[in-house]
């Protein structure tokens, strides 16, 4: 049985996580509507795009699965997430939009739903993400 980990999703935002902590940062995307898919996905090609194509083949394979598996069952607080990540913007009204833009942005014209859900354990594994340095 193949696992699933939202700590990965949690790590896929670090190139954003903390942001809302940086002036410069705050400022950059005072304007942001993060409702707005276009400007988001705009910042997700600038700053989470190069991040997880920058990662070893594993990382890349975990967080796909994970985002796939989470998107499919809808077994996140998505917005608890985003928010634990202190991101210099807000989410969208619906939380679950940011990650399914990800996913778009990521993987263009893939269909992110799993088939075999039920082959996957969910774990929470805060060490995972490091194992793929």
């Amino acid at each position: 049985m193949e696992t699933v980990n939202w700590y990965m999703l949690n790590d896929l935002l670090s190139p954003i996580g903390g942001t809302g902590d940086v002036d410069e940062e705050c400022l950059k995307y005072q304007n942001l509507d993060s409702n707005d898919e276009g400007q988001v996905k705009k910042v997700i090609m600038e700053r989470i795009y190069p991040y997880y194509y920058g990662s070893s083949a594993s990382y890349q394979k975990s967080v796909r699965i994970s985002l796939s598996y989470f998107l499919t069952t809808n077994r996140l607080n998505y917005g608890r997430l985003f928010d634990s990540c202190l991101i210099a913007f807000d989410h969208p009204v619906d939380s679950r939009d940011f990650f399914l833009w990800i996913w778009e942005c990521l993987f263009p014209n893939e269909n992110y739903r799993m088939k075999n859900v039920k082959d996957y354990q969910e774990i929470e594994d805060l060490d995972e993400p490091l194992l793929y340095l």
